[in-house]
């Protein structure tokens, strides 16, 4: 709800598949000073009309989606947040106030609102995962503390890392708990980290795990664009091997079975899950060679 890095996020999306979308609400987004009035990446949200707009984004999902229990706002990798704005100006505080009134509005509908954690982590603190995005310059990370404490955090960690050597714990876990937070731990296809954020989520009493899912479009992009590819043979089979069914069926299981889950995973292979769990319905991409 605050960026929209690409066709499937905010703005784009809406503006080729809605045709109430207006250049008046397009106007709403923040326009980069660098870029002779193109648009940025990411909603000035000191802009009164940003608020309604988004607010409007949420009435149609929460419909589009049968009211559901937990509404995910995203707030991942908002690298451009206040990217306009004056250095003077806290990015921390500016960022809690926004996501604290959508929250409030999500709240008024009976959902509970969930968000991406990255943005709410920092280096200077925790100097060992990539997924840390808090940090200078914009030092969103200082948005944390003044957080509404029952904004679930969906806390993305694969199992890269910064430091030379991953640690045997993810700290930011009980860091987003100690903050009052109910986290929800998001690993990806990576099966030591898999089976390291389950630990930590019975360890934290956290709220079970959840499945990411970006190796479909990465797939998609393979098959679409092969030439932007060429060459590039490792890359090529990373993305037919981490094959979107069996990755999160995977990460289900470890879920489930988490005392069991570390001999089941020695056994891992992504494309025999995928069969395994869904045998008529093997619609991700083929291998290739």
């Amino acid at each position: 709800m605050i960026h929209r890095q690409n066709e499937m996020h905010m703005g784009k999306w809406k503006f080729h598949l809605n045709s109430h979308w207006t250049t008046e609400r397009l106007a709403a987004e923040q326009r980069n000073p660098k870029a002779n009035g193109k648009l940025g990446m990411g909603f000035n949200v000191r802009n009164p009309k940003v608020l309604p707009l988004v607010k409007d984004c949420i009435d149609e999902f929460y419909e589009l989606f049968d009211h559901p229990k937990l509404f995910h706002i995203g707030v991942d990798e908002a690298h451009y947040f206040g990217e306009s704005w004056p250095k003077e100006i806290n990015r921390g505080v500016a960022m809690a106030n926004y996501l604290n009134t959508l929250n409030r509005y999500i709240k008024k509908k009976g959902a509970r609102t969930v968000m991406w954690g990255d943005m709410l982590l920092s280096h200077a603190s925790m100097p060992y995962f990539f997924e840390h995005n808090g940090g200078p310059p914009l030092n969103t990370a200082e948005a944390l503390p003044l957080l509404d404490d029952d904004i679930i955090i969906s806390d993305w960690h694969y199992g890269y890392t910064v430091a030379g050597v991953v640690p045997e714990h993810y700290p930011s876990i009980p860091w987003f708990r100690k903050h009052g937070h109910d986290v929800i731990p998001v690993p990806w296809f990576n099966t030591k980290n898999m089976l390291d954020m389950a630990r930590d989520s019975i360890a934290t009493e956290s709220k079970g795990l959840m499945g990411s899912s970006w190796s479909f479009h990465m797939a998609y992009r393979l098959y679409a664009y092969p030439d932007a590819f060429h060459g590039k043979a490792d890359l090529r089979r990373q993305i037919t091997r981490n094959r979107e069914m069996g990755i999160l069926s995977s990460i289900a299981e470890v879920a489930w079975r988490p005392f069991h889950a570390k001999a089941v995973m020695e056994k891992y292979d992504s494309v025999q899950w995928e069969l395994r769990w869904f045998p008529d319905k093997n619609i991700i991409v083929r291998d290739i060679p």
